[in-house]
């Protein structure tokens, strides 16, 4: 999934308005679902996605969302 940035980046403090990301679903072996940004290499919420990605395996139906990861991404407007 391909989002338009809206909010401050984190880690530089600086503002990108209109630049794109690449996101991820990052589905760890019990289920916590997470978003991945490619671009700096971890989670919204901040975590490293170390290990497996099972998000191929377990349906979304199955997955516990990561508060801090949705919340982020919430404030992130998709791209159609």
């Amino acid at each position: 999934m391909s989002v338009v940035l809206e909010e401050i980046r984190r880690d530089t403090g600086e503002e990108k308005r209109g630049a794109t990301m690449t996101l991820s679903a990052w589905v760890k072996r019990l289920g916590q679902y997470h978003i991945y940004d490619d671009e700096i290499g971890e989670c919204l919420c901040g975590q490293v996605a170390l290990g497996n990605n099972y998000a191929r395996v377990i349906p979304e139906a199955e997955r516990e969302k990561c508060d801090e990861c949705w919340r982020r991404y919430d404030g992130l407007q998709e791209i159609k």
